[in-house]
C-alpha cells in the first residue's frame, strides 16, 4: 500500500482531479450499462475523456517542471536526472488512463446490451 501511496503523491495536484472524474465516471458506467440510456452512455464517455484529457496536461506540466530542474544539475548527472524525472512526469496520465476504464468498459456494455435488447 505504501508503495501506491508514494506513486500517487508522486502524481502531483493532478492525481485528485483524475481521481474525483475516476469516481463519477464509474458511477456514470455503472449507471449506463443498467439504464442502457445514451444520454449516460454519452456522458460516461465524456467523463472518459475528460479524464485523459487532464492525466495529458499533468504529464505535460511535469515534463517541463522536470525540464527546469534537469538545468540546474551538474552535466554528469544530467542524464540520470531526466530518466528518473521522466518516469515521475508520466504517473498523471498512467494513473488517467486506468482511472477511465470503468467509464469506457460500462458505457461499452450499456452500448452492446441496447443493441442487443433492439434485435
Amino acid at each position: 500500500m505504501g508503495e501506491f501511496a508514494s506513486w500517487y503523491q508522486n502524481g502531483g495536484g493532478f492525481m485528485r482531479y483524475i481521481l474525483l472524474l475516476a469516481l463519477s465516471g464509474a458511477a456514470l458506467g455503472i449507471l449506463a450499462a443498467l439504464t442502457r440510456r445514451r444520454a449516460l452512455v454519452s456522458g460516461a464517455f465524456l467523463n472518459a475523456a475528460a479524464c485523459l484529457v487532464i492525466g495529458i496536461v499533468g504529464w505535460q506540466l511535469g515534463l517541463v517542471d522536470m525540464r527546469s530542474a534537469a538545468a540546474t544539475v551538474d552535466p554528469d548527472q544530467l542524464a540520470m536526472v531526466v530518466e528518473r524525472g521522466s518516469e515521475i512526469a508520466i504517473v498523471p496520465l498512467h494513473f488517467a488512463a486506468l482511472a477511465c476504464l470503468p467509464a469506457v468498459l460500462g458505457g461499452l456494455l450499456a452500448l452492446a446490451l441496447g443493441a442487443k435488447s433492439r434485435e
